[in-house]
């Protein structure tokens, strides 16, 4: 019996460490180290515990790399069938739309919208109208409605009148893919 005390003595077991916590909540008295083979398998822990760490810091690592080189080849197969859908889109004309189950097709064309380029020139050109303010201030949203693109770039009045101060900015026509989400709404492939 002296024999088993003897040896526990001097190895313990992760039990008795943890047992020995437990009564050191209740006690002051907790696990002590007492010899040099205590303390030598105290460092054991410590490089065990070391060394599991840093194998699970190095599977961490090969996950992070696997799921990262996935995710890359699954956008490459994203803007692949983007552009494969593109081409098609394209050889079918403008006016091609396609809305399916799972995918919609749309060329959106953009009106030109109109800006500022010179305001004085508005001013002067319609002082004295309803789209200008007695302050002289431009009421350009209300004088904004009352214009129109013109392919070239100039901007006109409705009664045809060139407007100089304001100019015609295009947008180009932009191809959008959609995909239904898990909610079931439409919402951009980016």
């Amino acid at each position: 019996m002296e024999k088993v005390e003897e040896i526990k003595a001097i190895k313990p077991t992760q039990e008795d460490v943890a047992a020995s916590f437990k009564e050191s909540e209740h006690q002051e008295d907790r696990f002590k180290i007492e010899n040099t083979s205590q303390l030598e398998w105290a460092f054991r822990k410590i490089a065990e515990a070391d060394s599991e760490i840093k194998g699970q810091e190095k599977i961490l690592a090969d996950t992070k790399q696997f799921v990262d080189q996935n995710i890359k080849e699954k956008k490459h197969t994203i803007e692949t069938m983007k552009g494969l859908i593109a081409q098609y889109c394209e050889s079918m004309g403008p006016d091609f739309k396609y809305s399916g189950p799972v995918g919609r097709a749309v060329w959106t064309e953009y009106k030109p919208s109109i800006s500022k380029s010179d305001e004085s020139s508005l001013i002067k050109q319609f002082g004295g109208t309803d789209f200008v303010e007695n302050s002289p201030k431009l009421k350009w949203g209300k004088l904004k409605k009352n214009l129109i693109a013109m392919p070239d770039g100039r901007v006109v009045t409705s009664d045809g009148e060139l407007v100089e101060g304001a100019k015609s900015l295009a947008k180009p026509s932009e191809f959008k893919l959609k995909r239904k989400n898990e909610n079931g709404t439409w919402e951009d492939i980016k």
